[in-house]
């Protein structure tokens, strides 16, 4: 995961093998720095811990994994190159071998347009993070996961960080922007609900009695429907681009559920008698 980013910065800096595994009550504000402003980086991986994630420890001590800003024909290829500073906190399990864990990917941009851009950029890479934020003015954080079913450790590792960040004060989930600015196709199908945009089209269905349900993700990123409740009426873990989740609906009453790589994306079937 992530071969082009690391392939772009040094690679000495990048060969250092990743063992044993943080977490606990390590004091994040002695995270050491090579630029930049440290507390905002500190506040990230207080985050992590707060999930009840572990970070993983490279060998050197540092807690992160410097990418120093990468080759200037890659940053004239893309604005994703155009960071000032990069760092990877890898985060548990783990038990993962090094280079197959969870990644926390934090950047440090010269300005806040470049920002934006650069986080528009790598939604548009062969391979993506599982999800991005714009944090502060100057700063964009991507999640990398291995394995993004909620089914596996490292996917619900992955699913807890990314709740844990977007508490952390002015992240900004930077996938709600681009929903915002999105609309539901017209006239959808009777039963059939698809998720463009990070939406759910339409949010609302009403079917009767027995009737099917079938969501198709129609987004580049990861989604899953899980119905709200202590004991979810369904549950269609992590549908990958193209996937879908059907689910037969025999009580009456309204149905609301989410996606928990998203939870602002929200959505409701009334089943009617």
């Amino acid at each position: 995961m992530g071969i082009g980013i690391r392939e772009a910065a040094a690679v000495g800096m990048l060969a250092a093998a990743l063992a044993g595994c943080g977490g606990g009550e390590r004091d994040t504000a002695a995270v050491r720095g090579v630029g930049g402003d440290d507390r905002r980086f500190a506040a990230l991986v207080a985050a992590i811990e707060e999930a009840k994630v572990a970070v993983c420890e490279p060998e050197e001590s540092s807690a992160y994994i410097p990418l120093p800003a990468p080759q200037a024909a890659a940053a004239r290829e893309s604005s994703y190159f155009r960071y000032a500073e990069g760092r990877i906190y890898e985060f548990g399990p783990c038990q993962l071998p090094a280079g197959g864990r969870n990644e926390l990917r934090a950047f440090r941009y010269e300005d806040g347009a470049t920002r934006d851009q650069a986080l528009v950029d790598v939604t548009r890479r062969n391979t993506r993070p599982t999800s991005t934020f714009a944090y502060q003015d100057l700063y964009a954080v991507e999640i990398w996961s291995p394995e993004p079913s909620l089914d596996s450790p490292a996917g619900q590792a992955a699913a807890q960080v990314h709740s844990a960040i977007a508490r952390v004060p002015r992240a900004r989930h930077h996938d709600v922007a681009a929903a915002a600015s999105s609309s539901c196709p017209p006239d959808p199908a009777p039963g059939q609900v698809v998720s463009p945009g990070f939406l759910f089209c339409p949010a609302e269905v009403t079917v009767a009695a027995g009737s099917e349900v079938r969501w198709t993700n129609a987004d580049a990123a990861p989604h899953s429907l899980t119905a709200t409740g202590a004991e979810p009426a369904f549950d269609s873990g992590t549908l990958t681009t193209g996937q879908t989740f059907t689910f037969r609906l025999d009580r009456p009453g309204t149905y609301q559920y989410f996606c928990r790589l998203h939870p602002s994306m929200r959505g409701t079937v009334t089943v009617i008698a």
